[in-house]
This record gives structure tokens, C-alpha cells and sequence, in this order.
């Protein structure tokens, strides 16, 4: 997944800026689209992986399900872009378009204007170029329903990006086109490609060059813009003492991580418009779309970005509004909508930690593992009696020792690991396991559907949590004092600015 996460974090921000900052074409008539329908995101075909585990039942393991070896929604070929800024890395993945659709997106070719921010323009094509977009970059095939319910949404996303980028002018910044230049080229040699190989690849994807400059500049402006407030926020030494004694204390209480979609009511005669919003972000988290993208693109609250990102927290510390649904949810799921005073909310619990332990998904698996072959076209009913004799001897195993006793006399290869991060498949391994009375599970072999894999689980155990550094402590501290003045000084930009939707124009995108 980190294919669509960062791939949309990067892009979504700063592509919807492009998209507004385009020049407005001039107005034509229906036959003709404007300029702006160039750069519309392409179709892309997707094959559905996901599949209801059955425990009752020996279910094969396609190959094609392993997300090691390709993205767990998009099974196109992929292709990496490395995006390096002064103190991060972006890794970005682009999927080739599919060359055959099973459905279109109908765009109109007449122009309208959408909404005006400060008197600039966002237009019925930008609506369409974000939306086509979002599908693009979540490996999703267009969808012309949900399309429908996203407009009001992406709309939203829309203005607050316009909002962005005329809030960085105002703050004098701006990215020099020898400085994009400059970037393009580490992009292209970390990719070990030259700029005209890496030129080819964003045409045969459908995207134009200098629209990625764009997006980069946009990017760009958006990190200066925050380096320029952490300048100037200070930390005080009492004040960095204090935060530090408290994350030291935080690791010996119980504590969990979430990431949150929030979208603040500021007028109360529309929240019911707002509810619809979220319960439609609700309806495409339930479809796969991950729930980082989702607030990324659509958390409206002031405080967005300290929602957009997952962190630990104490369970004493949680907002009084969520805590209770905080509690209940364990690591991986989502609540449904939670409507509050300020607004309205969706919850997904991503960690869990008991005191001075890591989190559960740092969970230390113990495990033997065996191969065995079950089934063949050469099988006769002697060889499947001798398979079923075999497992059922080593399923009476009772202890580590029994286990490896059993395969070594059934001339079975044991294999001893530790893992942490286990894969999907061995994930399913473990699930069978922890679910049976002498913990070994068995499932068809990824690699040869005529084998099984065996596994018995040793031992599970939770690392102890480490102390934090002050390192981490400080650039956590300072980059939530930047998030924070930042969403402040954007609140008071909006309120300060004019913005005019047209809603017939809106109904009419579609």
C-alpha cells in the first residue's frame, strides 16, 4: 500500500493547485473541448485481489495476491519515482494506463465555472481532471456513481488548495525554475534514467512533463511555505524538558495510534450537507480506499494536518468525543461516522500498545515451518493415504519438539525464523494457528498448489518500547507547532477571503 499512500500524498496536495492554476481557456463551442481535457488522468483496468478467509476450509494462495511482489490493488506494471526534498523522500509509483475500460467518464465539452476564489477560477474541467485523478492515483478504475458523489467533495479539496497557493504568494514564496530543473534531474538519476527516458515514460502514462513541473513547484512552495513558519517558532528549553520527561513517562501507560477524517461544522445550516460529504469518504473507505488519502484530500478542519497523520497517543489523552469509540476499535478498524459538536468524524485505530511494550503490529512471531506434497497428477491412493497419514501425524504435535520429532521422521525440512512484519499469507498462516489448541496451521503452498505449508507457532511476544531521543522528540514538538500555525493563519486567510460557488454549474458537471 505504501504505493498509493505516498503517491497520493505527494500528488493530491499539489495537482489540484495545478489543475487551478491552469490557464482558463477561452470559451468554445460544445463541439470543441478546451485545452484543460489534455491533461485528464487516464482509465486504468483493475483486477479485485481481496478474498473472504474461510478457517473451515484449505484455500489456495494465488500467487497474484502476493503484495510483495506487485501493488495490493493496482496489477499494472509500476514504475518509481523518487522525490527527494531537503528532509524527506517520497517514493512515487506511476501505473501504466490500461489500454480497454469498462467505463468511460463523460465529459462535457461545454465550459463552466464551477466556483471563484479571490475572482480565480475553478472550472468544470479542474472538477473532472481532480476526480479522474483521485481514481488514478488509488489504482481505482473510473467510476462513474461515485464520481458523481465525489464533486461536492473534490470541490471542497479544490478551494482549499486554491486558498493554499494564493496564501504562499502572499508570503512571497516562490521556487525558481532552475531550482524545479534541479530537482527533476535528481529525480531522473535517482531513478537511474535520464530526463528524456524519464520524459517518455510521464507521456506514455498520459501526463505531460510540464505538468509534473508544476505539481513539483507546487510541492515545493507548499515545503518552503512550512519551513519558513518552523524558522520561526522557538522552543523553549523548559518547555522541550518538560515534553520529554512526558513522552518518557507516555511509553508506560497504555497507548494507541489513529488516523482521523475530520470535517469541521463552522455553519451550523450545513451540516447536513457536511454529513453527506463524510458519509460518502465513509462509503469509499469501506471500497479500499486507504483512509491516509482520504483525509489527506478531504479533512477541512483547521487542524487538518495533525488528522492527516497517525501518532501515539495516551489513552488518558484522547478527546473526550472519541475516546470511548477509540477504545472499542482494534488495530486496522474503522468506525462509522461520529458526529459531534465542532463535527464530523471517522476513526481507524492503526496500533495498540499495553504499557512499556511496542505496538501490537511490532508482534514478534517464533515459528517452524515445513513443505510437504499433498497432491500431484501422478498421485495414487497410496500416496494420499501416506500425505493424510503424515499430517495427521504431525497435527498431533503438542510442543516444539513434537513437532520437529514428526517431520524429521516423515523426512519433512524444517525451517526455524522470527518475523515482525509478516506478509498477508503468512499472516493467514498465523491466524490458523493461533486459532487452533497446539498451534499449527496449514495452508496450500503460494509457490505449488500440489504442496501445503505447515507452520507451528512457537511463542508471540511484544518488544519493550524504546525511550524516544530528543531528537525525535524535538522535530515531532516543532512539526506540530508548525502544523498548527499554519492551519491558524490559513483559517484567517479563509475568512478573509471571497468565495463563490455556483451550484446549477456544479449539478452540471456530470
Amino acid at each position: 500500500m505504501k504505493f498509493l499512500h505516498y503517491f497520493f500524498v505527494f500528488f493530491i496536495c499539489s495537482w489540484s493547485v495545478v489543475f487551478c492554476s491552469e490557464k482558463v481557456p477561452e470559451k468554445k463551442s460544445e463541439d470543441t473541448a478546451p485545452e484543460a481535457e489534455k491533461h485528464i488522468a487516464p482509465d486504468i483496468a483493475i483486477k479485485s485481489v481481496g478474498k473472504t478467509v474461510d478457517d473451515t476450509k484449505l484455500r489456495t494462495f494465488d500467487k497474484d495476491d502476493d503484495p510483495r511482489k506487485k501493488s495490493s490493488s493496482a496489477l499494472l506494471a509500476l514504475k518509481n519515482i523518487d522525490i527527494c526534498s531537503n528532509s524527506t523522500k517520497i517514493r512515487l509509483k506511476f501505473s501504466t494506463p490500461a489500454t480497454d475500460t469498462t467505463q468511460k467518464s463523460p465529459i462535457k465539452a461545454k465550459f463552466l465555472t464551477i466556483a471563484k476564489v479571490n475572482n480565480e477560477l475553478i472550472t468544470n474541467f479542474d472538477v473532472i481532471n481532480a476526480i479522474k485523478f483521485f481514481f488514478f492515483s488509488n489504482g481505482k478504475e473510473f467510476d462513474l456513481m461515485l464520481a458523481k458523489m465525489l464533486v461536492q467533495p473534490i470541490l471542497n479539496s479544490l478551494i482549499e488548495s486554491k486558498l493554499q497557493q494564493q496564501y504562499a504568494k502572499r508570503c512571497n514564496i516562490r521556487v525558481s525554475n532552475k531550482e524545479i530543473d534541479g530537482r527533476i534531474e535528481d529525480i531522473a538519476k535517482s531513478n537511474g534514467m535520464t530526463i528524456e527516458e524519464m520524459e517518455k515514460y510521464f507521456q506514455s502514462v498520459d501526463m505531460n512533463s510540464e505538468i509534473v513541473k508544476k505539481n513539483l513547484s507546487a510541492r515545493m512552495i507548499h515545503q518552503n511555505l512550512f519551513q519558513l513558519i518552523k524558522e520561526q517558532i522557538s522552543m523553549p528549553k523548559k518547555e522541550f524538558d518538560e515534553e520529554f520527561s512526558k513522552r518518557k513517562l507516555d511509553i508506560m501507560k497504555p497507548r494507541v495510534r489513529y488516523n482521523e477524517v475530520f470535517l469541521q461544522v463552522l455553519d451550523e445550516r450545513k451540516r447536513k450537507e457536511i454529513r453527506k460529504i463524510i458519509e460518502t469518504l465513509l462509503e469509499l473507505i469501506n471500497r479500499g480506499y486507504p483512509i491516509e488519502s482520504i483525509a489527506q484530500t478531504f479533512s477541512l478542519s483547521p487542524s487538518q494536518l495533525q488528522h492527516n497523520y497517525s501518532y501515539w497517543i495516551t489513552v488518558d489523552n484522547l478527546p473526550i468525543d472519541i475516546k470511548t469509540f477509540v477504545i472499542k476499535l482494534k488495530p486496522g478498524e474503522i468506525s462509522e461516522v461520529i458526529e459531534t459538536k465542532g463535527g464530523f468524524r471517522i476513526i481507524q485505530v492503526s496500533d495498540k500498545a499495553a504499557p512499556n511494550k511496542c505496538g501490537v503490529l511490532e508482534t514478534q512471531y517464533e515459528i517452524l515451518t515445513t513443505q510437504m506434497q499433498f497432491q500431484g497428477t501422478l498421485f495414487t491412493q497410496k500416496d494420499y493415504e501416506k500425505a493424510n497419514n503424515v499430517i495427521s501425524d504431525i497435527m498431533k504435535s503438542l510442543s516444539a519438539k513434537e513437532f520437529e520429532v514428526a517431520c524429521k521422521k516423515n523426512n519433512l525440512k524444517i525451517t526455524a525464523n522470527t518475523i515482525t512484519t509478516p506478509t498477508p499469507y503468512e499472516k493467514e498462516l498465523i491466524h490458523r494457528a493461533q486459532t487452533t489448541q497446539n498451534h499449527i496451521g496449514i495452508l496450500q503452498s503460494m509457490e505449488n498448489k500440489d504442496e501445503l505449508v505447515i507452520l507451528l507457532l512457537k511463542k508471540e511476544s511484544q518488544p519493550d518500547a524504546k525511550s524516544p531521543t530528543p531528537k525525535d522528540v524535538m522535530e515531532d514538538v516543532l512539526n506540530k507547532k508548525v502544523s498548527k500555525e499554519f492551519n491558524r493563519n490559513m483559517l484567517l486567510f479563509r475568512k478573509a477571503c471571497a468565495i463563490e460557488i455556483d451550484a446549477a454549474s456544479l449539478a452540471n458537471i456530470f
